[in-house]
């Protein structure tokens, strides 16, 4: 969980000019049907990147590291989950540490430390922050990492007795971060791992689950929030 604190923050392309049959027929032309199928951004999950129940109720943030450096490991981005720094082995504890999140006084972790932590553990610059993204930005941060097999760290907010994500109680305002693995076709809906499932009891939050992207950024994460890719 994150709280508010002053730390914490397939589609084969249809080539209708080269269709030529054995008599020298000429090309057909693709239909405007065919031509939309073709320009279609096809599916993709990152199933590599696989749930892990945060350590605590505030290690919503350590666990999200976690899960995509273990990521980058499968995906053959890095040669080891070990730390860069000090060649330790890949604990949410260790991540929590001041010299990566800063996540362990009970205010959860900050969006910079978030984009330092995982850069400095993995030993290269490659993670960057997007603040307040538009529904398109999002989108396109969504498609370019999981295009590149990289996963995104998604910081939320659900206000208190407004409408909330993946059966988290609805009374309580929430900040969290998420996990986004993947995305259907155009990127309408992504796919997150949320490593919230052990923190509150008689609440069924399931390890993985999918939501419409542009409902999901409006209002979960355009408004105050931001993303790490």
């Amino acid at each position: 969980m994150r709280k508010r604190s002053i730390k914490r923050l397939g589609i084969a392309l249809v080539a209708g000019a080269a269709a030529f049959s054995m008599l020298g027929a000429p090309a057909y032309a693709a239909s405007a049907d065919e031509a939309s199928r073709a320009a279609a951004t096809p599916a993709k999950t990152l199933t590599g990147l696989t749930h892990v129940a945060q350590g605590t109720s505030y290690w919503c943030g350590p666990a999200t590291a976690y899960i995509l450096i273990k990521g980058m490991k499968h995906y053959g981005k890095i040669s080891t989950t070990n730390s860069a720094p000090a060649g330790s082995a890949l604990t949410q504890s260790r991540l929590a540490g001041e010299p990566y999140l800063d996540a362990n006084d009970g205010n959860g972790t900050q969006a910079a430390d978030m984009r330092k932590g995982i850069n400095k553990w993995i030993g290269h610059n490659w993670f960057n922050i997007l603040n307040n993204p538009t529904s398109a930005e999002f989108k396109a941060k969504i498609k370019n990492n999981i295009g590149k097999g990289y996963g995104v760290a998604v910081a939320t907010y659900e206000p208190a007795h407004q409408r909330h994500y993946n059966n988290h109680p609805e009374h309580k305002p929430i900040y969290h971060w998420v996990v986004a693995r993947g995305h259907n076709e155009n990127v309408s809906k992504t796919h997150f791992v949320d490593p919230a499932t052990n923190v509150w009891s008689n609440v069924n939050v399931q390890p993985y689950f999918s939501h419409y992207s542009n409902s999901f950024a409006n209002l979960f994460v355009g408004p105050s929030e931001m993303i790490v890719w």
